[in-house]
């Protein structure tokens, strides 16, 4: 039985359609509008009222088609009409498309086009205006014109190149396929006069597809469902595509960083080798090239680097051979070549070298290569190989050779680097490359000068080096991901073989979606979407083109520079950094068994030996590095396992840094600095990850050998545990990182869902363990009672560990105190005082897990945040907070207070550093809320800029180095101990228990004051009606009642230190506390609401009831109120002071600056008349004596 009426249910879905009407109509004339408003600006002044005439037009011809076309009106309404030209002939002042700021400007002209013609048209057609509609249109608007607007800034410009066209109508052709590759390229070509490369057109198709949803306006062949997939995938872009996905995403971002580290640290080697003994460098070419190791290489250390670049080399090729041999759903190789590269690939396997040309070629990979060969030149030279032995007065011959050269050339072409696509990329790389229209074809001289052929004594050994596994690791990898993500859109039924509305050709990593019967595969545009947004690869290069991207730059760049200043120049991030792996690996059940702590030192040497200063090769003296070829050898073998499995360079705070500087685009010796420090913190955090997995790998071999599973596949699924239960900077969210980095979320928010993220998963794996059967099903295996007995146990473990890590970091400050941790300052705070204690901290500390002590005479202390040594605090503080109030949360909404601060405080961002610095600076206040400086002018701007400075970038080895120095000189707060102890992560502070209260109580009086402030100016300044003052009131009141509770809860906290009454009322004196309330707080007497109404001084009130009165009526209705009540007697005493002060002042004439002297002190009053020389002036001496001026007392003191 439905518990809705039909009627009930025609009338929901009548608002529904009504509601996505206003919506689609909206857009259309909004759209409609910002470009009569692009096309206004670009007509300038060249036509008289042209701008407006266009904005006009745009405007009603958009209101036109949203009513005949989206609405289905038979008659448009005039109203409509004629409101849309009105409201958008309204020009956008000083607002300029292209500059860095348009978006504001025309989301906020599209939310007022809006807003004014529904407005105007419902007013003239129906009399009234619907809120509703109203609301949907300013929305609506808003959004388009910022839309619009974030189009204008980033792509407009690039559609605009597109001479001729409209943007959105470019964008549709080019969605829809109807504008192809060269039409593309004939317009930019003529835009920019030169040649325009596949690259540039495909750079442009793909900004405007990722791009497309920022300004779709809702129409009825685009639902409001699609756009809300589009805008699903910025966040989980995977689960748009299918299963097994994000797996394979993380093996494709593994594989393409694994490439990079290993070609990196190997040319890197090799040039630096060549620098000093250059006789090696023929040596090295011919190894590269295929020859024997020559004895004075074999005998160098670099050989082991050698040998294991070939091993992998190898190894790469052969796994890329059977990925290509074994596909039979996508021919990732043009099909008249497949077969010869394949032949020639198994050639170079089955040699163990690469056989054939292995020259290194510009126009392969360097996208800004020219070169200045002319192609007949190529052409002939060709022509006269294939001639050789020929006989040349054969027409038939020389046609088809001539025909062959032409055809090799035009092949050579669609090879290079601007105009390839990724599948002629693959073939570039391949062995047979240069045979595709000749075989056993090897380039002549003119030939390779015009494929930019190295040829630098020193760049060739290092460039070919670079190039022997770096290309094969990242076509496997794309070609792996094209598989994964084939089978998933299989399995999810969303492959088409015809394209149907709202689909789009599919576009995979490394192929363009054809399968292998040569026929073109569809998705839907959300699917489409998703895949391009996964799979986008970082690596590519990124060209800045805008003065918008360059501040964005700007911005990442200060952003990397003050997040490295505090973490990776901060010598306490270090050891806080291996004290946290070392935890996190004890909650994975890694014990510091031999066999751990010797795969610890292991993974510690690999990370170690990132740092180009211990394994470089350059000679000399004092140079330090690895010899010993063999074990160098064993380290590229190692590093490349590491990268391979994921399990390399996952730090999450140095990967903040390295990806914010690298955003940035910084080069030189900053980045180097960074780049050193980063690669010198991720050295823990690698030995830590590295081994965790070399323990569940050793496990998962033991225990999973019986179910017929590889050694690869073992090794994946430990490498897959020990990514999910160990943080790794690759898995966070991008969109967590993208908000990090422009401070909507905390600046290290990444390390805190990682741990939420690692818990979790320890949690369900070591559930699945112990069921068996569910690890089984989701890793493939086949299960048997051995298995699921080992599996049981070994979960089991796991969960114990992690619930004893849980409960150690949940008890680690009454631990620590007990242990007596930490700078003699007064005794332990004992744990049911420590609410008390943590009631006054500084707002960071006041919801994390501290340890403190407190000394009662002197009222000091010492606390510190355990959290910075257990790395689970993230995850246990929020339940402490809960508990902390849970008892008395009925009467107190502290612990939920709590809570949520501590939930803001973790996942909501109060900005960069750099933006609240520059926040700051500008308010003139420092980090504590201390005014910076009180000078002006140039000197003013002079500190401000240093107070950033110093704030925002001083490393932290620059600070702790001076405290030291303080330290040791006998200066400073904290003693050489206490220096040395920060640095293990025990961050004690020293406090004073007064002077916390006194901060917290100030806020509480501040609170209290506001509340009474802002009634008062409403009732000043507003057209309150009674029922308006009246809520007013209750506001204030209610406020002031909260701030005088938490007064008094700070007053009876502080009997926990053993304060005096009399303490306690000079801490709430300190605090601002008005006295009539301390005597309140300190009698125990409820608050007291203040009487509604203005508060006047008794001046004020004797101006308005008696100014320009006679000196009779007003003593008259002083002695009536002194008849009155108690009220009125105390009224009329104060009345009859204020009337004997005024009829002084005007008895004794004096003036407005007489008054200043008689409201100072006495002492104030004759030193200033000193400074007069009064007693020098008997004339101004009597005047100010029978004004009053001069008294008794003031005469005495100016005759001393």
């Amino acid at each position: 039985m439905s518990l809705v009426s039909d009627e009930e249910l025609q009338a929901e879905q009548t608002q529904g359609t009504s509601l996505v009407q206003d919506a689609s109509s909206t857009g259309v004339e909004v759209v409609s509008g910002l470009i009569g408003e692009l096309g206004a600006r670009a007509i300038g002044k060249k036509v008289p009222f042209g701008k407006t005439a266009i904005r006009a037009i745009s405007g009603g011809v958009g209101s036109y088609i949203a009513q005949k076309s989206v609405e289905g009106r038979k008659e448009p309404q005039v109203g409509r009409l004629i409101a849309a030209a009105v409201a958008n002939s309204v020009p956008l002042e000083k607002a300029k498309i292209f500059t860095a700021r348009p978006i504001a400007e025309l989301a906020t002209k599209g939310a007022g086009i809006a807003a004014a013609e529904t407005a105007i048209a419902q007013q003239i057609d129906n009399g009234e205006i619907d809120p509703t509609s109203l609301g949907v249109s300013v929305l609506v608007g808003g959004a388009l014109g910022a839309g619009v607007g974030k189009l204008s800034k980033k792509f407009i410009r690039t559609s605009n190149e597109l001479v001729g066209k409209e943007p959105e109508e470019i964008e549709r052709m080019i969605l829809n396929g109807e504008l192809d590759d060269d039409a593309i390229r004939d317009m930019l070509s003529v835009s920019k006069n030169r040649n325009v490369s596949q690259a540039e057109v495909q750079r442009v198709k793909s900004q405007i597809e990722i791009e497309a949803k920022a300004r779709f306006e809702v129409q009825e062949d685009a639902p409001f469902i699609q756009r809300l997939l589009q805008f699903k995938n910025y966040f989980v872009p995977s689960r748009a595509i299918g299963k097994n996905v994000r797996e394979e995403y993380f093996n494709f971002e593994t594989n393409f960083r694994r490439a990079e580290a290993l070609s990196t640290r190997l040319k890197r080697n090799v040039d630096n080798l060549i620098l000093n003994r250059p006789e090696l460098r023929k040596d090295i070419n011919d190894f590269i090239q295929g020859k024997p190791m020559s004895a004075e290489l074999a005998a160098h250390p670099i050989s082991g680097d050698l040998r294991a670049a070939r091993d992998i080399e190898i190894q790469s090729m052969q796994e890329l051979y059977e990925a290509i041999h074994d596909s039979d759903t996508i021919n990732f190789l043009p099909k008249e070549q497949r077969e010869k590269i394949l032949s020639r690939m198994q050639d170079s396997i089955q040699r163990g070298v690469h056989a054939y040309d292995s020259s290194m070629y510009r126009a392969f990979y360097d996208k800004t290569f020219t070169t200045n060969i002319k192609e007949d030149a190529v052409v002939q030279e060709v022509f006269d190989t294939l001639m050789r032995g020929q006989d040349p007065t054969n027409e038939k011959i020389v046609s088809a050779a001539r025909k062959k050269a032409v055809n090799h050339v035009k092949y050579l072409k669609s090879l290079t680097s601007g105009d390839k696509t990724k599948t002629q990329a693959l073939v570039a790389a391949l062995p047979g490359r240069f045979e595709k229209i000749i075989d056993n074809h090897m380039p002549g001289p003119i030939e390779r000068k015009f494929l930019g052929e190295v040829t630098s004594s020193l760049q060739i050994p290092g460039e070919r080096s670079r190039f022997l596994v770096r290309d094969l690791i990242m076509h496997k990898a794309r070609i792996d991901a094209d598989k994964t993500v084939l089978q998933a859109l299989k399995e999810s039924g969303q492959i088409s073989y015809e394209k149907r509305p709202g689909d789009t050709e599919l576009k995979l990593p490394s192929s363009s979606g054809v399968d292998a019967n040569g026929r073109q595969m569809y998705v839907p545009y959300s699917t489409g979407h998703a895949i391009q947004l996964l799979f986008k690869e970082r690596y590519q290069d990124q060209v800045a083109s805008s003065a918008a991207q360059h501040m964005l730059n700007i911005n990442s760049r200060l952003v990397g520079y003050s997040k490295g200043a505090k973490v990776v120049l901060n010598p306490g991030s270090y050891s806080v950094n291996l004290i946290g792996g070392i935890i996190a690996a004890l909650s994975n059940g890694v014990l510091p068994t031999p066999t751990n702590i010797k795969n610890f030192t292991k993974g510690f040497g690999l990370a170690k030996s990132e740092l180009h200063s211990l394994y470089n090769l350059r000679e000399g003296k004092g140079v330090r590095g690895i010899r010993n070829s063999e074990i160098r050898q064993q380290v590229i073998h190692d590093v490349n396992e590491m990268y391979r499995y994921g399990i390399g360079n996952g730090s999450i705070a140095a990967n903040e840094v390295a990806d914010a500087i690298n955003n940035g685009k910084v080069q030189g010796p900053v980045q180097q600095v960074f780049d050193a420090a980063g690669k010198l913190y991720n050295i823990s955090d690698t030995a830590s990850r590295f081994t965790i997995f070399k323990h569940n790998d050793n496990v998962f071999q033991r225990i999973l050998k019986s179910s017929g599973a590889s050694t690869d596949q073992i090794k994946r699924i430990a490498a897959d545990v020990t990514n999910d239960t160990y943080q790794n900077y690759d898995r966070t969210s991008k969109i967590a990182k993208e908000a990090s980095r422009l401070g909507i979320m905390p600046q290290f928010v990444t390390f805190t869902l990682e741990m939420f993220r690692n818990t979790y998963n320890q949690a369900v794996i070591a559930a699945r363990m112990i069921n068996g059967d569910a690890f089984a099903a989701k890793y493939g295996l086949e299960m048997n009672d051995k298995m699921r007995s080992e599996l049981l146990f070994e979960g089991t473990k796991r969960a114990g560990f992690m619930t004893a890590v849980l409960g150690s970091t949940f008890a680690a400050p009454k631990l620590m105190g007990a242990l007596g941790g930490g700078p003699a300052e007064g005794d332990v705070i004992e744990s049911d005082k420590m609410e008390d204690f943590r009631f006054f901290l500084p707002e960071y500390a006041r919801d994390k897990d501290v340890m403190g002590t407190f000394n009662p005479k002197t009222k000091n202390g010492i606390f510190a945040n355990t959290s910075y040594i257990f790395p689970h605090a993230v995850m246990t503080q929020p339940v402490s907070a809960i508990i902390a109030g849970a008892s008395n949360m009925i009467d107190d909404e502290e612990g939920v207070r709590s809570f949520y601060r501590l939930a803001a405080e973790e996942f909501i961002g109060e900005g960069t550093f750099v933006g609240q610095n520059i926040y700051n600076t500008f308010a003139n206040r420092d980090m504590r809320g201390e005014t910076i400086t009180d000078r002006e002018g140039a000197q003013k701007l002079k500190d401000l800029i240093v107070e950033f400075g110093i704030q925002t970038f001083e490393p932290g080895i620059s600070k702790e180095g001076l405290k030291l120095t303080r330290a040791i000189g006998g200066r400073g707060d904290y003693s050489v101990n206490e220096i040395l102890l920060r640095q293990v992560g025990l961050r004690y502070q020293k406090i004073n228990v007064s002077d916390m209260a006194k901060y917290r109580i100030q806020d509480f009086s501040r609170r209290y004051s506001s509340a009474r402030g802002e009634y008062t100016t409403a009732l000043k300044y507003k057209d309150l009606s009674p029922q308006g003052q009246q809520a007013a009131y209750e506001r204030a009141v209610s406020e002031q009642k909260a701030a005088y509770d938490r007064v008094q809860e700070a007053y009876n906290r502080l009997d926990s230190f053993g304060y005096s009454s009399d303490e306690k009322i000079d801490v709430l004196r300190s605090g601002n506390v008005k006295s009539s309330d301390i005597y309140r707080i300190s009698r125990g007497m409820p608050f007291k609401a203040f009487q509604p109404g203005v508060a006047k001084s008794i001046g004020e009130q004797y101006s308005e009831l008696f100014d320009n009165k006679e000196p009779s009526f007003i003593r008259k209705e002083i002695s009536r109120l002194r008849k009155g009540s108690k009220e009125d007697k105390l009224q009329a005493a104060r009345f009859f002071s204020e009337f004997k002060r005024r009829s002084s002042i005007k008895r004794k004439g004096r003036s407005k600056e007489d008054q200043l002297l008689m409201n100072m002190s006495i002492a104030e009053r004759a030193e200033i008349l000193a400074d007069m020389n009064v007693l020098g002036d008997r004339s101004l001496y009597n005047e100010y004596k029978r004004k009053g001026i001069i008294s008794k007392d003031v005469n005495t003191l100016l005759n001393k």
